[in-house]
């Protein structure tokens, strides 16, 4: 491109040189020629800037605007989910037309993380592929539409091998593979206890009583329990 408008330049320069004659010309001539080669140059410009805005996309104003594909996964328990209850993920894509998502194989259904504590710190494992042996629970009812069925497992994964146990769950968008949402979810085991009072100031040899609730959360399985044990 800039070799075009060179050579357009290398003309302005030899018809510059053959002005040059012009000058023998009578003098009623010489406003015209002056105002025919302005014009000319000018028209010349014109197109050198043209053709330049056009080799370039972004140039001369113009520009272009992706969309930006983003990927929100969601459960419908929330964050916490009770021994063998099920959730529905619900994937959503935006900035794509295409918004179907692909999730992970039924057998290696999520990752997982542990959380170790020592002290007043705490460390957190890097991401690992969950079991495929339902420890961590099954998934189920994949659709690309983005939703799937995620059931807890009957049991909480050994605390002593997984503690702080955290599973990730991922969809990935079709239109867009390096965009994902993922959603992390606890296990818990639904079993409540609850001290009354939790806090107590009385005289020194004096009794005080104390009740201790054990509750169980209702979920898919049965029927939940409230069974209570007092202590003097």
């Amino acid at each position: 491109m800039h070799s075009f408008c060179g050579r357009w330049t290398r003309a302005f320069a030899r018809e510059g040189n053959a002005s040059v004659s012009a000058r023998s010309a009578p003098r009623d001539f010489v406003g015209e020629i002056v105002r025919t080669k302005v014009g000319r140059k000018s028209s010349f410009l014109g197109l050198c800037l043209a053709a330049i805005c056009l080799a370039s996309l972004s140039g001369c104003g113009s520009s272009t605007t992706a969309n930006v594909v983003v990927v929100t996964l969601s459960s419908s328990v929330g964050n916490t989910i009770i021994l063998g209850q099920s959730a529905t993920l619900t994937a959503t894509v935006t900035g794509a037309t295409n918004t179907s998502v692909n999730w992970p194989t039924a057998d290696q259904p999520c990752q997982y993380t542990t959380t170790t504590v020592s002290g007043t710190t705490s460390t957190t494992s890097k991401p690992q592929q969950c079991l495929s042996d339902g420890t961590f629970g099954t998934l189920t009812n994949i659709q690309t539409t983005g939703t799937a069925t995620y059931t807890a497992p009957s049991t909480v994964p050994n605390q002593t091998t997984y503690p702080g146990l955290q599973l990730i769950f991922t969809a990935q968008s079709q239109a867009n593979t390096s965009k994902t949402g993922t959603v992390t979810i606890v296990l818990n085991s639904g079993i409540g206890v609850t001290l009354t009072p939790n806090t107590a100031t009385l005289p020194t040899s004096e009794p005080l009583h104390f009740s201790v609730a054990l509750n169980l959360v209702a979920d898919s399985a049965g029927p939940h329990f409230d069974d209570s044990i007092s202590s003097a």
